[in-house]
Formats: C-alpha cells, sequence, structure tokens
C-alpha cells in the first residue's frame, strides 16, 4: 500500500476489511497523530494530559472507524473525535456545583428582610471574590458582567482587542470558581 494513498481510500480499505496487517490504520494514525497533538496541546496546555488526551482520541478513531458513512471527510471526523474528547476531559476535570441565591439563604431566618440579607450576603461573596482576583481579571468581570457591557465596549475600555477580552473573561471566571471552592465560601 502506498503511503501517498488518500485518506479516502484507506478508509474504504479499513472499512471493507480488506487490510489484514492494519497498514491503512497505521497510515492514518501516522498523517494524523502530529496534527491532532497540536490541537489538544492549544486546549489542554498539559504535556502529560495531552498525552493521554491524543492516546484516547486514536483509541475511539480505531474503534470507530468502520462506523463512518462518509468517507470523503474524514479528517474532519477525526478532529471532531478529538474535540468531543477534549469537551469530555473538561467536563468530567471541572465540575463545580452551582450554588443558587435560594440555596444561600438556607441559613438565614426567614423574615421580611430575608431579601435584603441574601442580597446583602451575595454582595459580600461577590465582592470577596473580586478583591482576591488579579487587577486586569476584575476589571473585565466588572464590565461584562456586573455592568454588563458587550465585548467591543470592554475592550474599548480596556485598550486590548475583543478576542483578550473573551480569553481574560474566560481565564478570570475559571480563577473566581477556584478561589470560591478554595476559600470555602460556599459552605456558609
Amino acid at each position: 500500500m502506498s503511503r501517498e494513498s488518500s485518506d479516502e481510500e484507506l478508509l474504504k480499505i479499513i472499512i471493507a476489511g480488506k487490510d489484514k496487517d492494519n497498514e491503512a490504520i497505521k497510515s492514518i494514525y501516522n498523517k494524523y497523530v502530529g496534527p491532532i497533538y497540536k490541537y489538544i496541546f492549544f486546549h489542554i496546555g498539559d504535556k502529560s494530559e495531552v498525552e493521554d488526551i491524543t492516546s484516547e482520541v486514536f483509541i475511539k478513531v480505531i474503534k470507530n472507524i468502520k462506523k463512518i458513512r462518509d468517507t470523503s471527510n474524514s479528517k474532519a471526523w477525526i478532529y471532531r473525535v478529538a474535540k468531543n474528547t477534549i469537551s469530555d476531559y473538561w467536563r468530567k476535570h471541572y465540575r463545580y456545583k452551582i450554588i443558587f441565591l435560594d440555596e444561600m439563604s438556607l441559613g438565614i431566618k426567614d423574615d421580611i428582610d430575608n431579601s435584603e440579607k441574601v442580597e446583602n450576603k451575595s454582595k459580600n461573596i461577590v465582592k470577596k471574590i473580586l478583591s482576591s482576583l488579579p487587577e486586569n481579571y476584575r476589571k473585565v468581570l466588572e464590565l461584562r458582567i456586573l455592568e454588563g457591557k458587550s465585548l467591543k465596549l470592554t475592550a474599548e475600555e480596556l485598550n486590548i482587542t475583543a478576542n483578550n477580552v473573551k480569553v481574560l473573561q474566560h481565564r478570570a471566571l475559571k480563577k473566581a470558581a477556584s478561589n470560591f471552592y478554595r476559600t470555602g465560601e460556599n459552605d456558609d
């Protein structure tokens, strides 16, 4: 089998079961392992995790390769497997308990001032979380979430690009959640 075979030809050979020594699978693996590794590294960043996830992607690809119906876009299919595997990783490793305002008020005496106490307690928690963040993270969250400004307005005010606002907001929320759970604020 020539190494120059197209992905479509390789997949047809695999699906037809005509490749007894798995040369077609090896060819697909060799062609995509580098790009898939880089794609996953971009989304995860931790080398040991990336290696594990890359292995997991190719296990899934090999396991499900005979189920492909449209062999004309195998590259997109392999990247979709990688994307779904990355999503599974983030879901599994970064679950945070969501606490609603009603749950935060459980320890508060049920009286006429209850809603005001819940509001004050919530404001104090938000202030504490924001104060634990670096200035650039705090400013992005204040503008985007507390003031409800658009990406464009936030970018203009901070003198950065809209894409940088997105990145800072994502990191700020992740850090805020981490600080919230690390300090035990949610145990009140």
